[in-house]
């Protein structure tokens, strides 16, 4: 009985719910406004999403084959809007159907000429799935082969919630969308914590290795969401210095 609701974006944002009610176009206004679409999106969870997948699949998918593509791509906000959306439910998944770059509103990508405005798109992207990551929410990303919508920053997204990002051809669109669905979330908030010996050290991580009289070096990790694929991968190194004091009996291990 999982609750299923749709967000379409064009030049603007419209929530389409889970289809029982009027959709709801966000005002302009708005898609320049973090917190104001992060408020919209909360308080539209509890009235347009409220009928299992199963309830609305038929109203739903005439509403998305009566869809027209048209005018830009507010990605950006659409993106927050539904990670606000999914935000009430946590281990909620939100999946972004893209073949366009980012060129309105918030997150915008389009035209950037300085590296302050890049760094500043950057950013939103990366509070976006901070807020996904606090929330619970899974976010995972499709996008059409050979379009630029440059997955760097939506692959941030989905690198900090859990999600995961593919490159696919329209016709395996369907079969995508099934499987990433298909996988439960299994823990949300997930916070990894590994213990070395100090003679070893994690290798392209910023903590200091600690001194010779510690005798463990310790490291956290924010995973967020879990699911059966979710994978971390460290690499380590031996600080041969320290080694070299081992008993011998240890040395070899």
């Amino acid at each position: 009985r999982d609750r299923v609701g749709i967000v379409v974006f064009s030049d603007q944002v419209t929530v389409l719910g889970d289809g029982s009610k009027d959709s709801k176009m966000i005002e302009s206004d708005l898609l320049a406004d973090f917190d104001a679409l992060v408020d919209e999106g909360e308080n539209l969870a509890d009235g347009m999403l409220n009928r299992s997948a199963g309830e609305c699949a038929a109203g739903l998918s005439d509403k998305v084959f009566s869809l027209n593509s048209d005018g830009q791509t507010a990605l950006g906000p659409a993106l927050l809007l539904s990670v606000a959306l999914a935000s009430k439910t946590v281990g909620s998944k939100v999946v972004v159907c893209t073949d366009g770059l980012a060129n309105v509103g918030l997150g915008s990508l389009d035209n950037l000429q300085t590296m302050e405005e890049q760094e500043a798109a950057a950013g939103f992207y990366e509070q976006v799935g901070a807020l996904a990551e606090e929330s619970g929410v899974c976010v995972s990303v499709i996008s059409i082969e050979g379009d630029e919508c440059r997955m760097e920053n939506l692959g941030k997204v989905a690198d900090m919630s859990g999600g995961a990002v593919n490159m696919v051809q329209p016709l395996e669109l369907v079969q995508e969308f099934s499987n990433i669905l298909a996988l439960p979330v299994l823990a949300s908030r997930v916070e990894l914590r590994i213990l070395m010996h100090n003679a070893l050290r994690l290798m392209h991580v910023d903590e200091d290795a600690g001194t010779e009289k510690e005798v463990t070096f310790s490291h956290s990790r924010r995973v967020g969401n879990v699911t059966e694929e979710t994978e971390n991968l460290f690499e380590y190194e031996v600080l041969r210095e320290r080694a070299q004091k081992l008993p011998k009996d240890l040395k070899y291990l």
